[in-house]
């Protein structure tokens, strides 16, 4: 996130979570200056045994021309390197270089979860109208949005690596990152679940390794693509539903409440009996709310293609007789009940 203070520099920051246990560099999402707007930067975490340092580092960016990288490096000696409490607190580091880009902290005077961050000097922004909207729109966020997904393919910054399907294609990502939107991710990274696999066996460095056998590389994609841009795109009704199913088992909650929202704004007459026996009947939750449309609307419902191709053929849907069932005692009217 970016704020502003009455030092007239605008801050960079990025939460760090479960610091006693980082054991190699972590890497923040790519940020840039808007004096230097095609050139990014990171900042790394590097543990080093009772200590840790803060750095900044670049990223390589093919669009950015010799000026951008000259800006880039002159603005660079004005960073201020930081680390605070969640409080707000500043930590005092115990060594820094001259310039404050390299500062060295205790691991014993940090606490579990902290902020890092860098302060920049606030440029200032032309009168001209015209120039002020070319400004504006440079550095807009699907600039830095670009760079994030396209990280989601590179291993260079990346501590954990997915491996999806039976072809095993790759994703990358940052587990600080991860573990800031996903309740089961922090559990697994902590506890060291069994899913992460010793990373020398598979020569990826100190790191975590996941197997994703039950979700498309696609799903897992826009999960990830979600998690860092806020992001997820979806072409068809089967798309959604898997969305779903992947930010329900990895408690990711944003992105379920937004699918979920997506599985409800297509619920009608037609599409009901799909929704509820592909889809909604295995989440608890969903299934509530698509059983309680089909029950008041089931005299319609049940004239339907996509209600008779499931009456026709169980095997469509093994739970049909089941959730039939349901709809129907439901449907009944009180005195017969």
């Amino acid at each position: 996130m970016v704020n502003f203070d009455r030092e007239n520099r605008s801050h960079y920051e990025f939460e760090v979570s479960s610091v006693s246990l980082l054991r190699h560099e972590t890497y923040s999402p790519p940020f840039a200056h808007d004096c230097s707007l095609n050139q990014f930067w990171y900042i790394v975490i590097k543990p080093l045994h009772e200590y840790c340092a803060l750095y900044l580092e670049p990223y390589h960016n093919p669009n950015a021309s010799q000026a951008d990288i000259f800006m880039a490096r002159l603005t660079r000696c004005t960073y201020k390197i930081y680390a605070r409490n969640l409080n707000g607190t500043e930590i005092i580091p115990i060594s820094s270089n001259r310039e404050g880009t390299y500062v060295v902290y205790k691991k014993s005077a940090l606490m579990e979860t902290i902020l890092v961050g860098v302060k920049m000097p606030i440029v200032g922004v032309s009168e001209d109208p015209l120039i002020s909207k070319f400004i504006a729109k440079l550095i807009s966020p699907p600039n830095l949005r670009n760079v994030w997904r396209k990280g989601l393919r590179l291993s260079n910054t990346a501590d954990v690596m997915f491996r999806v399907g039976e072809d095993e294609e790759k994703l990358f990502a940052n587990s600080a990152i991860l573990s800031k939107k996903s309740k089961y991710f922090r559990t697994l990274f902590e506890e060291n679940c069994e899913n992460c696999i010793s990373a020398n066996e598979y020569h990826f460095g100190n790191r975590h390794e996941i197997r994703i056998l039950d979700f498309s590389y696609n799903t897992v994609l826009q999960m990830l693509r979600f998690i860092y841009t806020g992001e997820a795109y979806a072409s068809t009704r089967e798309e959604i539903y898997d969305i779903f199913s992947i930010a329900e088992k990895y408690k990711i909650n944003g992105l379920k409440l937004k699918s979920r929202r997506l599985i409800l704004g297509i619920l009608n007459i037609e599409t009901a009996a799909e929704i509820l026996c592909k889809h909604a009947w295995k989440h608890p939750e969903l299934k509530i709310e698509v059983m309680d449309f089909m029950i008041k609307n089931f005299s319609q419902i049940k004239k339907t293609d996509g209600y008779q191709k499931y009456m026709m053929n169980y095997a469509e849907c093994p739970m049909f007789r089941v959730l039939n069932f349901e709809i129907l005692m439901a449907s009944l009217p009180e005195s017969l009940n």
